[in-house]
């Protein structure tokens, strides 16, 4: 099969095959999923999605090719089979590119034109945007991600974007500036702040950030909408109410500021106000408590 393009020591889709004329390029994915790389079962009878899947990761990007062609984007995940034999339960990772909302629905009538509905909610693992224009902007000390005027000054995608986060069962070593601090001052060890500490940062509680996410489900709005606390508080500022907040005996030390750390980040809350009637009810230092109270339980658990 050398000579065809195909290498069998790697599975992949010659260029050759990929570059075919649609009305050609069509029967090679009707033919790939009708064989065993699609596993649709029922769905894919009743036309409810297809689902392309293999174990190799050349060929998931390969097809991911294949169906741009069409115009279609298909959301990919890495997924787990088990199987369980004799020597013990086994997980074979795999890729599955999933289709929805496509018509027409056959592969054979896609030459013909083909429409998809994107939605990233309802597939999981795709998240997508329409860009209909780029433009540059001068930046300010407020823009994070990316500035998009009259939407959000942070936005990257759709939906919720969350800002700072923080609550009880936080990862203490995620390497944000609340677990880090809460990990040295509940061992009375010294908090590490960068630079002089003056960079600002805006915290929002676990709680808030839940009834956020409640308020956009419900809503109906489709559009970013920031959910964030917009008081700020330097990180100075915050290592010293920590210890305070702990009761440590902790000290503070002062290393290099990074190069690219933030001066500022300050989300604008207005769409959340106004189109949710959302903003933080839970001030720090009442969410520093929570959080406290939560660690300090998890330090007294036996190992």
């Amino acid at each position: 099969m050398d000579h065809l393009g195909f290498d069998e020591n790697r599975k992949r889709i010659p260029g050759w095959i990929l570059g075919l004329p649609l009305r050609r390029l069509k029967w090679f994915l009707e033919g790939y999923r009708e064989g065993d790389g699609v596993h649709s079962g029922a769905k894919l009878a009743t036309g409810v999605r297809h689902e392309f899947s293999t174990v190799y990761d050349e060929l998931k990007d390969d097809l991911v090719v294949a169906l741009g062609r069409f115009g279609l984007v298909p959301s990919v995940g890495l997924y787990h089979s088990r199987l369980r034999a004799r020597t013990g339960e086994r997980r074979y990772p795999f890729w599955r590119l999933t289709l929805s909302n496509v018509s027409p629905w056959s592969p054979l009538e896609w030459d013909r034109g083909v429409e998809q509905e994107l939605n990233a909610r309802r597939t999981g693992d795709l998240v997508w945007a329409v860009v209909t224009g780029i433009e540059e902007v001068e930046a300010t000390s407020l823009v994070y991600d990316f500035s998009v005027p009259g939407l959000e000054n942070f936005w990257a995608g759709t939906g919720v974007m969350a800002k700072n986060t923080f609550g009880p069962r936080m990862r203490p070593n995620d390497g944000r500036a609340i677990p880090a601090f809460l990990q040295q001052a509940l061992s009375d060890k010294p908090l590490t702040v960068f630079g002089d500490g003056s960079q600002t940062r805006s915290f929002c509680f676990v709680d808030d950030l839940i009834r956020g996410l409640v308020a956009l489900a419900e809503s109906g709005v489709n559009d970013p909408v920031n959910v964030g606390n917009p008081e700020e508080m330097s990180l100075l500022e915050m290592a010293k109410l920590v210890i305070e907040l702990t009761e440590s005996r902790s000290e503070i030390v002062f290393e290099a500021l990074p190069v690219d750390d933030p001066k500022i980040r300050q989300p604008d809350i207005t769409r959340a106000r106004n189109l949710l009637g959302w903003e933080p009810e839970i001030d720090i230092p009442e969410g520093l408590r929570r959080t406290i109270a939560f660690a300090v339980d998890e330090l007294k658990r036996p190992a």
